[in-house]
């Protein structure tokens, strides 16, 4: 579910997947130095910017029903309508860390080593010896940053692969970080709290309003309501604020940049704050045609991901409760949506829009509320 920028105008119509690759191919050369037939045009190109906008478990394919409920993103959809949309495009694998990995690298899971989660792996860092695509770009010339979820090591962040910016070990806990209590001290924020509407592992919680510090990201993880503040106290706004300090500082530079602005949203725990929470009636979502679906006929390791990986199908049976936790969960993606808003907004500022591929994807989808894959 990516969109891509700048690689082809708005005009640029149908394109046959032959020339899409032709011209990729083109312009991955120009950004990396590599050698090109030289023609007039291509002696007046200069290296275009890169910037990667990165979501995290975006629940996309069949969440927007047409017809039935809708449920799209404005700015990604404005975004796609000005460039080339990828709607048959698969995440190499449905897990943060190899997807992410893959991303990273340009090769898969098997070969880059970092099969799971790095919370949950042997391994939790990449080889010495890999490289990422942050190596290529620096030999031909670029300043490389990075900002937001990493998630690719638990001892090695981006900066260890030539990468400025900001960024967390593994999962990362953004409202418990020096750099975000100190964005939220200018702000008068406060600390990060919570209103809990439904908490599958403290369902005692549902009601309360509870600070969100905790060493672990998992505390709250499997949780939905109500972030409780402005807009610009909730962690995507706050990714979006570091991303567009860095832009800035890149487009000030004599130099070819990349940039990865890589969000937690709209991953849950599901803490969107208002006007995003209230922007999904929780009765306008339609019953999943697959929330009942007794699984028969599918492979048996369905059937035991469901029963041992997601409790909620027992603790939360009735389709009435998934509709507050989806209304949530979609007005965190409308929020997401919003931020990465202001990060758009900062390129053209800029004046470097036109010189600056954009690619914006998500590490796999989610599958939430559906017949095996209740979270």
């Amino acid at each position: 579910m990516s969109g891509e920028r700048k690689l082809l105008g708005k005009s640029a119509g149908t394109i046959s997947r032959r020339q899409f690759l032709g011209r990729s191919v083109a312009a991955a050369a120009v950004a990396a130095g590599l050698p090109q037939q030289a023609t007039p045009e291509a002696k007046k190109q200069t290296k275009p910017n890169i910037l990667f906008i990165i979501t995290d478990h975006h629940a996309y394919y069949g969440h927007d029903r047409e017809g039935e409920f809708e449920y799209k993103w404005p700015v990604f959809e404005k975004f796609c309508d000005e460039g080339i949309r990828f709607d048959r495009a698969y995440s190499v694998c449905p897990l943060c860390t190899p997807a992410r990995a893959s991303m990273l690298t340009g090769v898969y899971p098997s070969s880059h080593g970092l099969m799971w989660n790095t919370d949950y792996a042997d391994m939790h860092d990449f080889r010495t010896d890999q490289q990422l695509y942050s190596h290529y770009l620096s030999r031909a010339g670029y300043r490389n940053a990075y900002v937001g979820k990493w998630h690719c090591g638990k001892n090695k962040l981006a900066a260890d692969f030539g990468m400025e910016g900001w960024s967390l070990p593994d999962y990362g806990k953004v409202y418990m970080s020096d750099a975000y209590k100190s964005y939220a001290a200018e702000r008068n924020l406060g600390d990060a709290r919570a209103r809990i509407e439904h908490d599958l592992d403290h369902p005692e919680w549902n009601g309360k309003t509870l600070t969100l510090h905790h060493p672990s990201p998992w505390r709250f993880m499997n949780a939905s309501g109500v972030l409780i503040g402005p807009p610009k106290a909730h962690e995507e706004n706050f990714v979006a604020y570091l991303a567009v300090q860095k832009l800035r500082e890149l487009a000030k530079a004599d130099q070819p940049w990349s940039l990865v602005a890589s969000f937690w949203g709209p991953h849950q725990p599901y803490f969107p704050t208002e006007p995003y929470a209230s922007m999904v009636d929780p009765k306008s979502i339609p019953q999943y045609p697959t929330f009942n679906d007794d699984l028969e006929g599918r492979p048996f390791r369905y059937v035991l991901h469901r029963d041992f990986s997601h409790r909620s199908r027992y603790a939360w049976p009735e389709w009435s409760t998934w509709q507050h936790v989806l209304a949530r969960a979609y007005g965190q993606g409308y929020q997401t949506d919003a931020a990465i808003s202001q990060i758009l907004r900062a390129l053209e500022q800029s004046g470097q829009a036109e010189n600056t591929l954009v690619i914006w994807c998500a590490d796999h989808g989610d599958a939430l509320a559906s017949s095996f894959q209740r979270r």
